[in-house]
């Protein structure tokens, strides 16, 4: 019935704390996933809502059979209204001085569907019902087509070592979504985050594909692993370490880094960074965020290190050593606000982390900075090193403002 992507999906919530907006009357405020949104007139306290994040664009079908169209001619009765354009963007924004996080519908937005079966509860996600497309991943068209020409740049490359060691950067999951994941006794280590583009460089064995004879001895799934060698990529890209065939970046960024810090990996080890400032090529790595670089220079954030052993499993290192091996490296460590001690308080541990999301207004390092929000490093209930994510609200609008205008975010081409 319900369908749902890896991340960015609609969600069913209950609304919590609904109340009066303080400078409007046909609308009331209310708390879903702990976020701040705008709701009806006639809702309540538990109401079965379904809850759109402003990563989000939300479908035609969906818009059109809820009359949610600005330009009244798209919707199925043309003589109402609604808030979205025509690329259907969800959008963060202020509501008569009071910000709403993300969009928030009743089930009975769903009717137009006409699927007697449908049963929403408390916690689903889904980007489809039964077939129909109901919200996707907002990526502008230029982004569509960078993300096109870099495929087609990686398809040309001559030479591409390959690894199943070599591990994509992970995904980082909402704070106020997830909080309830942190196992009470844990030190917390409360970050802020930098607004870049992700890379990792590793030293890891490469894997050779399986050979036909292999699959016909009945060997699928298993690679065969070589000697150790150098990989460089993005956030999700691999790229070639050959710097003559490495076209994926004109400004050869990326390459520059990969050179400069590959010779001191430890055998087995990844680093995952953010690359904040400037492409060497001069061009801004994300708009408006310079973070004391001057224009041509960038800083590397180490925020993750791994050590993989060669039967594959992985071992976050913590986070004391990772900021002593950024030192090493000569990278930039990580800015922590706070070491804190999670007894358990869930009221204390919301107000703790929305303290240091909300309350700084700058970079605590690059005053000429917007701050972006945190990171929470934790340990989980395996005793894995896990991190969720929580931005503020004044970058998300920022974020949705400029997502709706057309600009590329370079992570979504990564």
């Amino acid at each position: 019935m319900f369908t749902k992507s890896e991340s960015n999906n609609a969600i069913c919530v209950r609304l919590q704390n609904v109340r009066k907006h303080p400078n409007a009357d046909k609308v009331l405020l209310a708390t879903a996933l702990n976020e701040q949104v705008v709701v009806g007139p006639d809702s309540k306290d538990g109401d079965l809502m379904i809850y759109f994040d402003s990563n989000l664009r939300l479908s035609p079908e969906f818009l059109r059979n809820n009359n949610q169209y600005e330009t009244s001619e798209l919707n199925l009765d043309t003589t109402k209204k609604g808030y979205f354009g025509r690329n259907g963007k969800v959008r963060a924004k202020k509501f008569r001085g009071e910000p709403s996080y993300g969009y928030v519908v009743p089930v009975e937005y769903f009717d137009y569907l006409k699927i007697t079966t449908i049963k929403f509860e408390e916690g689903i996600e889904f980007t489809h019902i039964k077939g129909n497309l109901v919200c996707e991943k907002f990526i502008n068209l230029e982004v569509l087509k960078q993300s096109i020409k870099a495929g087609k740049n990686e398809r040309n490359k001559v030479r591409k070592i390959t690894s199943d060691y070599f591990k994509e950067h992970w995904d980082t999951a909402h704070f106020k979504r997830c909080y309830h994941t942190i196992p009470a006794g844990q030190l917390l280590y409360i970050t802020a985050k930098f607004h870049g583009s992700s890379g990792r460089i590793s030293y890891v064995p490469e894997t050779q594909q399986l050979t036909l004879v292999d699959k016909l001895l009945g060997l699928v799934g298993i690679k065969r692993a070589k000697e150790y060698k150098y990989f460089n990529g993005t956030r999700r890209v691999n790229l070639t370490v050959n710097k003559t065939a490495n076209s994926y970046y004109k400004g050869d960024m990326r390459t520059e880094i990969f050179e400069k810090y590959s010779p001191m990996l430890h055998k087995g080890e990844t680093l995952y960074f953010e690359i904040c400032g400037y492409d060497t090529n001069g061009s801004w790595i994300q708009k408006g965020f310079p973070y004391g670089c001057k224009v041509g220079k960038y800083r590397v954030m180490l925020y993750r290190v791994t050590q993989i052993n060669e039967d594959g499993k992985v071992f976050n290192m913590p986070v004391d050593y990772v900021q002593t091996r950024a030192v090493e490296l000569g990278m930039d460590p990580m800015y922590i606000f706070e070491k804190y001690y999670y007894t358990g308080n869930v009221e204390e541990l919301l107000g703790n982390v929305g303290h240091y999301t909300e309350d700084i207004k700058v970079d605590p390092q690059y005053p000429e900075t917007m701050h972006e929000g945190v990171c929470v490093f934790f340990n989980d209930s395996q005793g894995n090193l896990t991190c969720l994510k929580s931005k503020a609200y004044a970058f998300i609008e920022r974020e949705s403002k400029v997502k709706d205008a057309g600009e590329v975010d370079v992570e979504d081409i990564n």
